[in-house]
C-alpha cells in the first residue's frame, strides 16, 4: 500500500491513512488476526512502525521489505 501511495503523492513525513483493521486484514491476506497482530507488534517494538487510528508511520520501509522479500515493480513516481 505504501508503494501505490506514495506512486500518487499520497505519503507525507512517512505517514499514510490505512484504514484497515487487523481483522480484515488477516483476511484479505488469508492469515489469522492473531498472526498479524503479532507482526504488527514486533514492527512496533523493533521501531519498524506505528500506528495512530488510521494513520501509518513507517519508519523503516527497507526492513519491511527485506522481511517480505518485497521488490518493488511500480515505477518511480516522477
Amino acid at each position: 500500500m505504501r508503494e501505490r501511495l506514495s506512486s500518487v503523492g499520497l505519503i507525507a513525513d512517512h505517514q499514510f491513512e490505512f484504514s484497515v483493521t487487523q481483522v480484515d486484514l488477516a483476511d484479505a491476506l488469508g492469515l489469522s488476526a492473531v498472526h498479524v497482530n503479532r507482526v504488527i507488534q514486533e514492527f512496533r517494538k523493533d521501531g519498524v512502525l506505528d500506528s495512530q487510528r488510521n494513520m501509518v508511520t513507517l519508519n523503516d520501509a527497507a526492513k519491511v521489505a527485506e522481511i517480505g522479500v518485497f521488490d518493488n515493480l511500480l515505477p518511480p513516481h516522477t
